[in-house]
């Protein structure tokens, strides 16, 4: 997709993407134009009709999504080229008094018997968004969502989402290279324990959770072929249900469109880290289409450890591919299938004394043991069926994913401390949900979703202490432990939405979720621990949740629009061995209160949003590390509560032709309010780990209005930075605040694009990461460039 189009911001702080289809002016829709579209997938058939006439079309997405459109060629009128391009009886065009033209659906049937139409929705961009698992509008969702489009991944050359979060506020990853440290905050909130059975913030990919158990290695995806990410904000129990107390984020996958597609996509920077994407789009048949990717990533790290000069580390190796197929039949069936396999290998985990990162030069501590190796297969299976009365839809989802690595825990060269551990984890999930068509009730209309959700997921780590043990001066002997988790989940969820009046809107929904936690624990021990047994210990509880949401959303007018709304979280319960034997926590929950405003204005060229927000988060599953009073080390309590309050603020706007600028800060102050049996003592009223309290960024985009031989020249530029955070509740060191500038330049086309860029730019030392009194370094300042082809 060439050039750099309006509509487009990273900073979509409503949960929508668009597609706002709006030409350069507004012409006069009863005019004849000669048009020739070719057929393709409806949505870009209608962005090409917009772009090529000048006029302004509205369309919600979901009366777009899956469909393809019919061939328009001739001299007519554009209103009558949108509606032959739709071919569809129960969708209408009509036109406004500004001259734009707005698609808008016939009822199929209402509850009070009355044969009217809907009427025209409020004109703005419009998007596909899982916010409410649902399709809505622009403004229509009551909450804090940022939504993160192809074109904002390739204009500031986002690789994966922890690169992505430099952008986003409230939002942050606290992680060098290994996978095993990314711990995903979201308005202060992540996961303070390893043993739990879900994830405090749900990583999703087309809706299907990949991170069942909370395991961290599948929690950072590449970012590749995507059509866009969307990050929820707060609690999102009703809609995705467990595994979401404190936020979801979802990558969607493009699909397959019926036209010939293809492009490639190559990088490289003076760190000889070399990146390359190809991807392929053609249909098969008048009903068949495939899309494949194809990708790769070799990134040799920027530091070289100090006992082993010759190796590199915070580097990686990736490679993997991406098939899907859509097959639509008709227009009321899409099926979509995609199959997706990544390799991963990552350097070992890097740390160095603090005042060495601090001073730009880590060498005085790191790990000297090989890295990890991640591999995962992800198969999804989509179904969608309009009916008269609504959409069906059927998603079935597969992860298998392992993790082979090791651990270094004196950072040093001494072979007996290291730790050799794998991770293992499948996941199969099944839901089918029905989305129903607005309809009237005599005192406004009603909408509503209704699903269920079943899923099983299997996790298991083997650990080799053999090395550990000789290093404590036990002698020789191994204790090699399997640990297994098996969580069967079975959820019935929903909610309905009133819009009571053309400006109220009312939504109330609920989710009841039951968890079956099934833990087993074994040790084989052998020399001097043999005289310990080798026991084996099994337990399994259920744990449920009634999780409820209620929002209120009021267009004081055309551009100005305010909602209030309550949601609640759950973290179910699990097990996690205590001297040996199975300790029991239970479930963790967190309710969130928001307070929203949105605006757009100067015809549509500032967008504002702001929202306020309180969590309280409570029952808090806490690691425990030392309890000499009742005889066991280790383990999970529920032993803390805590409060995370804040704001976020967004803007965007297009001043001038061809200026976009786009900015973003968060405020957060996430405290322990009850947190007095820590075994370091009393916490209550320190900050939660990884929680820092401000986050920002700023985005100038600029294309000059002359074109270069059919190119557009650009200059881009990016700041974000971040305050201080502890990495851990006890963590001895802090994270410094730090603030980074990025440059980008060169020239954009409908098929070509050249970016040159310096990220970085002012060689700013500082850490991403902590451990003890150790610190893991950022990147320096980076040089590169980036070609892509689209043919």
């Amino acid at each position: 997709m060439g050039g750099h189009m309006k509509f487009h911001t990273i900073f979509n702080t409503t949960a929508l993407v668009c597609l706002t289809l709006s030409g350069a002016a507004v012409a006069q829709t009863e005019e004849t134009a000669l048009i020739d579209i070719p057929q393709q997938d409806l949505a870009r058939a209608i962005e090409e009709l917009s772009n090529e006439t000048g006029v302004s079309v509205s369309v919600l997405g979901q009366y777009v999504e899956g469909k393809t459109s019919k061939t328009v060629a001739g001299m007519m009128p554009v209103h009558q080229a949108l509606a032959q391009m739709l071919d569809d009886p129960d969708l209408i065009v009509q036109e406004t008094a500004d001259g734009s033209l707005v698609v808008t659906r016939k009822l199929n049937f209402n509850v009070s018997s009355q044969n009217t139409e809907e009427q025209p929705f409020d004109l703005g961009r419009i998007t596909v968004t899982t916010a409410r698992r649902t399709l809505e509008n622009v403004d229509d969702v009551p909450g804090s969502v940022i939504v993160l489009g192809s074109e904002a991944l390739e204009d500031s050359n986002i690789a994966d989402f922890f690169e992505a979060v430099e952008f986003l506020p409230n939002v942050n990853v606290g992680t060098n290279s290994d996978p095993r440290r990314g711990y995903i905050s979201i308005r202060g909130i992540s996961a303070l324990n390893f043993a739990a059975a879900s994830p405090t913030i749900g990583v999703f990919q087309n809706g299907v959770l990949q991170n069942g158990t909370g395991l961290r290695f599948n929690i950072n995806p590449s970012l590749r072929d995507l059509e866009r990410v969307e990050v929820l904000y707060g609690p999102q129990g009703t809609a995705f249900g467990r595994g979401t107390i404190g936020g979801a984020i979802n990558f969607v996958t493009a699909k397959p469109v019926f036209e010939t597609q293809a492009s490639l996509q190559l990088s490289y920077t003076d760190l000889n880290e070399f990146d390359g994407e190809a991807v392929i789009n053609t249909p098969l048949s008048e009903t068949v289409a495939v899309r494949a990717v194809l990708y790769g990533n070799d990134a040799p790290g920027f530091i070289d450890t100090p006992n082993a000069p010759q190796t590199s580390t915070i580097g990686s190796e990736n490679a993997g591919a991406r098939v899907s197929l859509r097959w639509q039949p008709t227009d009321q069936l899409t099926v979509d299938a995609s199959i997706q396999h990544d390799e991963l290998d990552y350097d070992g985990q890097f740390f160095a004394d603090d005042a060495s990162v601090l001073a730009g030069n880590p060498l005085q501590r790191s790990n000297t043991v090989p890295g990890l190796e991640v591999e995962r297969t992800n198969f999804l299976l989509d179904v969608s069926y309009q009916t008269d009365f609504g959409r069906i839809i059927s998603t079935t989802g597969y992860l298998e994913s392992n993790l082979a690595g090791v651990e270094d825990f004196d950072l040093g060269p001494d072979p007996n401390q290291i730790l050799s551990r794998d991770n293992f984890e499948d996941t199969f999930s099944q839901e089918f949900r029905f989305e129903s068509n607005e309809f009237d009730v005599g005192t406004g209309t009603l909408t509503f979703n209704l699903g269920l959700n079943y899923s099983e997921t299997s996790a298991e780590t083997q650990s080799d202490f053999e090395a550990l043990i000789d290093f404590s001066g036990l002698g020789p002997g191994a204790s090699n432990t399997i640990f297994t988790r098996d969580v069967e989940n079975r959820s019935i969820f929903g909610d309905v939405r009133w819009q009571a009046t053309p400006q109220l809107e009312i939504a109330v929904g609920a989710r009841y979720s039951v968890d079956d936690v099934r833990v087993r624990t074994q040790a084989l021990r052998t020399g001097s621990l043999a005289g310990f047994g080798s026991p084996t210990f099994v337990r399994d509880a259920d744990f449920d949740a009634f999780l409820p949401s209620i929002s209120v959303l009021y267009d004081w007018n055309d551009s100005f629009s305010t909602f209030a709304s309550y949601a609640k979280g759950y973290k179910p319960g699990g097990f996690t061995a205590q001297s040996g034997a199975l300790g029991q926590f239970e479930e963790e929950f967190a309710d969130s209160y928001e307070l929203g405003l949105r605006y757009v204005g100067f015809d549509d060229r500032l967008r504002l949003r702001a929202t306020l927000f309180y969590v309280d988060y409570t029952d808090i599953q806490v690691p425990i590390r030392q309890d000499p009073a009742n005889g066991f080390f280790g383990g999970v309590e529920n032993a803390a509560g805590a409060e995370s309050q804040g704001f976020e603020l967004s803007f965007s706007t297009d001043p001038l032709p061809g200026l976009t600028i786009e900015g973003a800060f968060g405020y957060t102050d996430a405290t322990f309010t009850n947190y007095a049996g820590s075994s370091f003592g009393d916490l209550t009223g320190f900050s939660l780990p990884n929680a820092p309290d401000r986050t920002y960024s700023l985005i100038v985009d600029y294309e000059f209005q002359n074109k270069f031989r059919g190119l557009t020249p650009f200059v881009r530029g990016e700041f974000n930075g971040t305050s201080g955070f502890r990495p851990e509740a006890i963590n001895f060191n802090e994270v410094g605040d730090y603030n980074l500038v990025n440059l980008r330049t060169g020239f954009r086309g409908e098929n070509v694009d050249l970016t040159l860029f310096v990220e970085n730019l002012f060689d700013e030392t500082y850490a991403v990461d902590g451990f003890s009194t150790f610190l893991s370094p950022g990147a320096p300042r980076t040089y590169g460039i980036v070609a892509s082809y689209r043919f």
